[in-house]
């Protein structure tokens, strides 16, 4: 979701922090005024299989000619989805 939403890849450790902020927030245990600070300094590289088990867009080619364009919207919907999914 932060990939989507803001360019950013972060790795598993840094996903739990956010993950941690959406529960709070949905618990109310955030406020109007507070400050929150989010450690996202993780690399991505540490962890090769959490990456591909985020990624749908992962597909084995043979050539460039198997090349399709795709739309960026359709997957930040469907990680939106899965994210309400798991928050409901």
């Amino acid at each position: 979701m932060v990939a989507y939403e803001k360019l950013v890849m972060i790795g598993p450790a840094s996903a739990i922090a956010v993950g941690g902020f959406f529960k709070a927030l949905k618990n109310n245990y955030l406020y109007d005024g507070d400050t929150i600070l989010i450690n996202v300094v993780e690399g991505v590289n540490r962890a090769a299989e959490y990456m591909d088990s985020m990624n749908y867009t992962t597909q084995q080619i043979d050539s460039v000619n198997e090349c399709k364009p795709f739309r960026r919207e359709d997957y930040k919907n469907q990680v939106w989805r899965t994210f309400n999914e798991y928050f409901d």
